[in-house]
C-alpha cells in the first residue's frame, strides 16, 4: 500500500512521484487498491514514476477489471499482478459482495497465464467461510501455472479460524499444499 497518498485528496503527479520515491530503498513497489486506481486513471502514472526510479511494480487486484483495462495493463510496464481469490464461485462472490466476481477473476487469471507477459500470483485469505475450499483453489491455480500465496485472515475476528473443525481443515490444507508445492 502506498502510504504517501492521502486518499481524501485528489492524487497528483507530485503525490504519486512522492509515493514512488518513498520506496526508493526497496527494489519493488507494491500497490494495493489497484482496481480503483485504474478507474481513476492513476495507475499508469504511478507505474511510470516507479519505473523511472528503477523499481519493479506489483499490483494487488480483485481481477474483475483486468479485461476492461487489458491494453493499459500491458502498455504501462507493470511487472506482476496478484489476484485475490477467496474461494470457489459461490463463496468468493459472497465474500466479495459481487455476483460474477469469481468468473471475472478466473478469466483474468487464465488470460494472464496464457499471455505469459506479466507474472501472476493468487492470494487466498483463509477464513471460517472458505477454509474448506483452500486446497481446491490451490489446485485450480496450480493447474493454471500461477503462484499461490495463502494465509489466515488477521483483521476480521468474526472470520477467524477458531472452531476445531476449521482448524483441522486448515492444517490438512496446509499439509496438502506443502506436499504438492515445492515453494512451500
Amino acid at each position: 500500500t502506498c502510504n504517501v497518498i492521502d486518499k481524501s485528496k485528489i492524487c497528483s503527479k507530485q503525490i504519486l512521484a512522492g509515493c514512488a520515491s518513498s520506496y526508493i530503498c526497496n527494489q519493488a513497489s507494491y500497490f494495493t487498491d489497484g482496481d480503483k486506481k485504474w478507474k481513476e486513471g492513476l495507475y499508469e502514472l504511478y507505474v511510470q514514476e516507479a519505473k523511472k526510479r528503477g523499481l519493479s511494480v506489483n499490483m494487488t487486484t480483485n481481477g474483475t477489471l483486468v479485461e476492461r483495462y487489458w491494453d493499459e495493463l500491458h502498455s504501462c510496464g507493470i511487472d506482476s499482478l496478484s489476484l485475490s481469490i477467496d474461494g470457489l464461485e459461490e463463496v468468493h462472490d459472497s465474500l466479495r459482495g459481487q455476483k460474477g466476481a469469481y468468473k471475472k477473476t478466473l478469466k483474468a487469471l487464465q488470460r494472464l497465464q496464457s499471455q505469459g507477459q506479466i507474472a501472476c500470483s493468487v492470494y487466498f485469505v483463509a477464513t471460517n467461510k472458505n477454509v474448506a475450499q483452500l486446497s481446491k483453489v490451490f489446485d485450480i491455480c496450480s493447474d493454471l501455472g500461477a503462484s499461490f500465496d495463502f494465509w489466515p485472515v488477521n483483521d476480521a475476528p468474526e472470520l477467524y479460524i477458531k472452531d476445531p473443525k476449521h482448524v483441522r481443515i486448515w492444517e490438512e490444507a496446509v499439509e496438502y499444499i506443502a506436499r504438492k508445492s515445492e515453494k512451500v
